[in-house]
Parts: structure tokens; sequence; C-alpha cells
């Protein structure tokens, strides 16, 4: 993953885009661009190998769960769904993971992901789910806002 590219910083939106085949990366707090979606990661937690889900029903991981939280803008000019599917993390080895399934379970994943979102609107805290192998090192998560774009990358704690 490479440093941060001042030239892909917006000049009037203070948000970062992407113009280029190498994803624009960022840091954790700070709103970065994809196509026409603009994301915000706000926190990141480990919840272990059990989620409690929203039916009441006990989530059991492969390995162990990790939730991003991520906040979400259409800064396009029509209306755009996000889908969890073209989201993933990636570890200090190179290794890709995609959503667990078990998202469905999450309070408020049904606010964002196959939602349309409108111009100018936004979502706040919409979870991604990812089940990944206990003690692995997640470097950073890679945001799409459709499985054509670049994507953008977050660096992770």
């Amino acid at each position: 993953m490479g440093g941060f590219n001042p030239a892909t910083r917006g000049s009037q939106s203070g948000i970062q885009s992407t113009g280029n085949s190498q994803p624009a990366a960022a840091n954790i707090g700070e709103t970065i661009r994809d196509g026409t979606f603009a994301f915000a990661v706000t926190s990141v937690r480990r919840p272990g190998r059990t989620l409690a889900g929203r039916s009441g029903t006990d989530q059991v991981a492969q390995g162990e769960f990790m939730i991003v939280q991520v906040t979400v803008t259409n800064v396009g000019g029509g209306a755009q769904t996000l889908t969890a599917t073209d989201q993933f993390v990636i570890s200090d080895t190179g290794n890709r993971f995609a959503p667990s399934a078990a998202i469905t379970s999450l309070k408020n994943a049904d606010k964002a992901f196959m939602k349309t979102i409108n111009p100018g609107s936004t979502v706040i805290g919409a979870p991604l789910l990812f089940d990944v192998p206990p003690g692995t090192r997640i470097a950073s998560i890679e945001l799409h806002a459709s499985t054509s774009t670049t994507g953008v990358q977050v660096a992770l704690p």
C-alpha cells in the first residue's frame, strides 16, 4: 500500500479522489472518494468469534469477526446502490477478505447496503462485517463505489 498522494486530494471539497489505476489512500476519519461515493471509516472493532445478531441468534465466525463502520455520501448526480460485496479488507501479507454473509444480522446493515442512496444523501455508521483468521493483522480496507471502480484504501490500526 502506498502513502498518501497530495495530488489526489480535492482542492475545494477536502475529499480525496482517485483518477488513476492506483487506489487513493486515507486514514480513519478522513473522507476519500471513489466514483460517486465519498467514504469515511469511523471505527474498527473485533468483537471476537461470536456475534449476537439482531434477531437474537448468535453468529459464529470461522475465525474471528471484524466490524468496520463507514459513513458514505453520494456525491454524484444520480441515485446509486452501495453493495457490501464490493468492499474488502486486506491483511499485512496482501490477503483480501470479502464481507461475511453474517452481515445481514448486524444492526444498521440494512440501512446502507443494497439500498439506493440519493445524491447528496449520507448514510452514517454503515457496518461492514468480515470473518478473518484469528490473529490476522488487517492493514487496510478497500472501498468501492461499484465493481468497476479502482477503489480507495483506508489504513486500519
